[in-house]
């Protein structure tokens, strides 16, 4: 791990809103366990699977990766997602929320799984960011008729956690140590533990420093190869052989930084 001079230092600077720092700690069932567990208000949750990175593709190959994918002892589905900062649509994080949560529901329906026999899913998001503006901690969707304002529950539950938000719960303390992410905290003891031995712990740094080394050597070579695509369609397009060299520049430059910031 020659590209890593100080491991400590390195390590120091990663908290759970970096997304590849945030893959790795939920690798643990029972630091995830208790994640969910403080995210929706419920300590009785007991998670029997838990997958970061979770890849589901759907009959048309249209695939999502998700960050955290859980599901517990009464067959409910989780999905946890973290986002540092805002897409061009405003609408982006109930729109991503719809999409994780509609391949969730396909994922289920191919396994022969009744409409009346879908699971509950918890479809979450951390940011950085105020999804609605409001200045809260803690957004929770729910159903309701309009004219009556009766609640109606179709199993989908949409929370959305906003770091910055305002509090004084909990909450407020865990999502603290999503930016801040150091030290142990006895309110949630195994999501700490876990980071502490990512960061402090030798075998846990190499552990979680050889994941950082292969991702940075897959995204190298994904941005070379797109690169070099996009380098040679330019080239032809301008007829001129200093097109191709500045495109394919170009298009390794901006693909490592692409992926290296949405995951790093």
């Amino acid at each position: 791990m020659e590209f890593i001079k100080d491991k400590s230092l390195h390590l120091k600077q990663r908290n759970l809103m970096d997304n590849l720092f945030f893959l790795k700690t939920v690798e643990d069932k029972e630091a995830a366990e208790e994640l969910i567990q403080l995210l929706i208000c419920n300590k009785k949750v007991k998670i029997i699977e838990n997958q970061s990175n979770k890849s589901l593709i759907n009959i048309e190959n249209r695939s999502v990766a998700l960050d955290l994918y859980c599901v517990d002892e009464e067959g409910k589905e989780y999905n946890i997602e973290v986002q540092r900062t805002k897409k061009d649509n405003a609408e982006e994080p109930t729109k991503r929320m719809r999409y994780n949560i509609s391949m969730m529901d396909t994922h289920t329906i191919e396994k022969g799984i009744k409409a009346k026999d879908l699971p509950e899913i918890y479809g979450i998001m951390i940011s950085e960011f105020d999804p609605f503006g409001e200045g809260r901690l803690r957004y929770e969707i729910k159903r309701k008729i309009e004219n009556s304002g009766k609640k109606t529950d179709n199993g989908i539950h949409e929370i959305y956690v906003f770091t910055r938000g305002k509090g004084d719960s909990d909450l407020k303390e865990l999502v603290e140590f999503f930016e801040n992410s150091n030290g142990y905290n006895e309110k949630f003891p195994k999501l700490s533990k876990r980071v502490m031995y990512l960061k402090e712990d030798e075998k846990g740094m190499n552990e979680y420093l050889l994941t950082e080394e292969e991702f940075l050597a897959w995204a190298e070579k994904e941005g070379l190869k797109k690169g070099m695509k996009e380098g040679l369609k330019e080239g032809r397009k301008e007829g001129r052989k200093e097109g191709r060299k500045e495109g394919r520049k170009e298009g390794e430059q901006n693909t490592i930084k692409a992926v290296i910031i949405n995951l790093l």
